[in-house]
């Protein structure tokens, strides 16, 4: 069943609204939304590289940014994500 928050949601997955909080060596560098169907490690590797990338920044240095993410019905962080590579 599509979330009914979510405009244009599929019928087939569920979907939820996050923000994302992305840091460099711990300043921030940028804050966005998402619409995602999981918070899988390959959901955040991609998310973060796309907000690295929106925030005019090279993805290549990945390894010095952090990502806070929330749903967006809460102000408490679900996880920080980071990645080597």
């Amino acid at each position: 069943m599509a979330d009914a928050g979510v405009p244009g949601a599929a019928e087939s997955e569920s979907q939820t609204l996050v923000e994302l909080v992305l840091r460099r060596r711990g300043s921030e560098v940028g804050r966005l939304a998402a619409v995602v169907t999981s918070l899988s490690a390959g959901v955040l590797r991609q998310l973060l590289g796309d907000a690295i990338w929106r925030a005019g920044q090279d993805e290549s240095a990945i390894g010095e940014y952090e990502m806070d993410v929330r749903y967006v019905i809460t102000t408490e962080v679900v996880m920080t994500f980071v990645t080597p590579f």
